[in-house]
């Protein structure tokens, strides 16, 4: 009788030691997301090209929603806002491009579809990116640091302009005021920068604008 209770208790601690391993359970949750960009910039970058001293250009950027954003189906988020940086230009060897900041002019109209912005926009119209970020790499706010919107109701979405102009620096060493005509392509009355040494060869400047995606409702 006693060898019968010792198997007994053998085999109940078995099972016990069964169920307790079987009481450990794993779940698999799926996690995925498709990450996409709220914003389209078209085009993505403005080359100018060779330019001389005084002429004035514009070009306008495209800034709307991406086709995901404005999708039917997609009707969590409404509005993409953002901000406009202006920011050193990397040259490719470890440097800076120079400053354009000075001869560069900016200007936002929103939902050109409906509200065109004016035809021949001088540099009068718009405003001055100013002078450089103090650090390098570095960037600052332009445009006054606004806040700008894009909404995607009503269908179609909104289509803003930035429009950039160009008032071609000139070199100090050929500038003379006194002679130089009274007004300027630009509608000024004076050059926006003088590149304080002449090179013969011409000089590359540039920079960045940053369009910078601020909160999305």
């Amino acid at each position: 009788m006693k060898k019968v209770m010792l198997v007994l208790g053998a085999l109940v601690m078995t099972l016990s030691g069964v169920a307790a391993v079987s009481a450990y359970e794993a779940h698999l949750i799926n996690v995925t997301a498709h990450v996409e960009n709220a914003l389209v910039v078209i085009p993505e970058s403005v080359d100018f090209g060779t330019v001389f001293p005084q002429e004035w250009f514009t070009r306008d950027v495209i800034i709307t929603t991406s086709i995901s954003f404005c999708a039917e189906e997609q009707t969590r988020a409404k509005r993409v806002y953002f901000k406009v940086y202006a920011a050193w230009k990397p040259d490719g060897a470890g440097g800076y491009y120079p400053w354009l900041g000075e001869a560069l002019y900016l200007g936002f109209y929103p939902n050109v579809v409906d509200f065109p912005p004016p035809a021949n926009l001088l540099a009068g119209d718009l405003d001055c990116v100013g002078t450089a970020p103090v650090s390098q790499p570095g960037s600052k706010p332009v445009l006054g640091g606004a806040e700008f919107l894009i909404e995607k109701y009503p269908l179609p979405p909104d289509e803003s302009l930035l429009v950039i102009g160009l008032d071609v620096p000139v070199f100090a060493d050929y500038y003379n005021e006194h002679t130089d005509v009274a007004t300027k392509p630009s509608g000024l009355s004076g050059p926006s920068y003088e590149i304080p040494t002449y090179d013969p060869d011409g000089v590359d400047m540039g920079l960045d604008i940053i369009i910078q995606v601020t909160r999305i409702e």
